[in-house]
């Protein structure tokens, strides 16, 4: 499976961590417009 997630905020990155969760071999490309990535972890 590939997917593309639009945004680094809290939505994107729970989106990118179950899709990983519950599709480990997913390819995952993750785009930020910005500089400045404003959650992580």
């Amino acid at each position: 499976m590939k997917v593309i997630v639009l945004g680094s905020s809290h939505g994107g990155y729970e989106a990118v961590e179950e899709l990983l969760l519950s599709h480990p071999n997913a390819e995952v490309q993750w785009y930020e417009k910005g500089d400045f990535v404003s959650f992580m972890g």
